[in-house]
């Protein structure tokens, strides 16, 4: 929310009134850019909450995360924001294609209810489908599970590949994208 919800949500509609063509000129990544255009730092109270959380959970464990742990979890947090990011710009790239993208806007901000969840609440072929194939179930789940060392070595080299893997796919999509851009006029 705090980086780019705004801007995915309006995305489509600067597209089609050729404000997108100020990013496309800037000597910088044209989808960082136009995605973290709008940022909404009202919603930086949730990074507040969010770390309370944390000390609240690691003081009811009765422990404290080690310098590993926390560089871990840091580090898989920035892996899952890339594959958010990633699924993010799939869906508004399809704004190359689709007149409008209302649908994709609501599928995207439901689809981030799945990562809210522990992916053990899911059954096997839902668990397979939101850890493997739509990694959303990982991108809370994973730091979490390495912090309570309940991660496998597994999961998280698949966490790897899988962030690399839609991080490209969504990059080519998007180059993809522009080429059927052709400004408002």
């Amino acid at each position: 929310d705090i980086l780019y919800r705004d801007s995915f949500e309006q995305f489509a509609d600067k597209m089609r009134t050729g404000y997108i063509d100020m990013w496309l000129t800037k000597p910088a990544s044209s989808r960082m850019l136009m995605f973290m255009s709008s940022m909404r730092f009202d919603y930086l109270t949730a990074i507040g909450v969010t770390i309370a959380l944390f000390i609240y959970a690691f003081q009811s464990m009765g422990t404290s995360p080690n310098m590993g742990l926390l560089a871990a979890g840091v580090i898989l947090s920035l892996l899952a924001h890339m594959i958010f990011f990633s699924v993010l710009s799939i869906l508004a790239t399809m704004s190359f294609w689709l007149e409008k993208n209302d649908t994709l806007n609501m599928l995207a901000w439901q689809l981030t209810q799945v990562g809210r969840y522990p992916r053990a609440i899911y059954t096997t072929w839902a668990r397979v489908i939101f850890t493997y194939i739509l990694p959303l179930g990982l991108i809370a789940n994973l730091p979490a599970e390495v912090t309570l060392h309940l991660a496998d070595i597994k999961t998280i080299a698949a966490f790897l590949l899988i962030t690399l893997t839609l991080y490209i796919a969504s990059f080519l999509f998007w180059k993809k994208g522009l080429t059927r851009y052709s400004s408002a006029g």
